[in-house]
């Protein structure tokens, strides 16, 4: 309403798809899934840590986003600027924070809650003068979202809209204790 369009002149619709809270994933592209179904508009479905690199902009350091997990782990992963191209260079997964040493190198930035849950932590592994940087740094942005959607789906890689779902990168705490 704010930008004076209708649903139905929606040609796209990005969301964020993961990791993050089972619940709130759901409902978002469920949320997504409905929208995109009522405007006959494609689907893209963007990585949560990747669209969190993006917010905080081009950098020097690899970009480290952490999301805690709760259960003492970590979503964790890491990006690499590249001119105006943002590279995955460690693929998403959920680890505790001290397994990080296996996978960080070089100059780095982290940022997300896992930065404010697991600090000590950080510090600890990393020197004090490791760059860290709470979520409200650079918070999930929408625009960056978008973004990532948009070069998704230049590349061809809108989702097929019935069998999309949630990119949670463990299983949750039903599916550990029943399957």
């Amino acid at each position: 309403a704010r930008v004076g369009i209708t649903i139905s002149e929606l040609d796209a619709i990005a969301v964020s798809a993961g990791p993050g809270s089972f619940t709130g994933l759901r409902v978002g592209l469920s949320t997504a899934k409905g929208l995109a179904y009522a405007a006959n508009a494609r689907l893209v479905a963007v990585p949560t840590l990747e669209a969190l690199a993006r917010a905080l902009g081009s950098r020097t350091e690899t970009v480290w986003t952490i999301l805690d997990a709760r259960r003492s782990e970590i979503y964790a992963a890491g990006f690499r600027w590249r001119g105006d191209q943002l590279d995955r260079v460690v693929a998403e997964m959920a680890i505790a924070p001290r397994e990080l040493t296996r996978f960080v190198s070089g100059e780095v930035v982290f940022i997300g809650d896992g930065v404010d849950e697991y600090e000590d932590v950080l510090v600890e592994l990393f020197g004090a003068a490791v760059k860290r940087l709470p979520l409200a740094a650079a918070p999930p942005s929408g625009a960056a979202v978008a973004a990532i959607g948009r070069e998704r789906l230049a590349a061809g890689a809108a989702a097929e809209l019935a069998s999309v779902e949630p990119f949670y990168v463990r299983a949750s705490e039903a599916e550990r204790k029943f399957c």
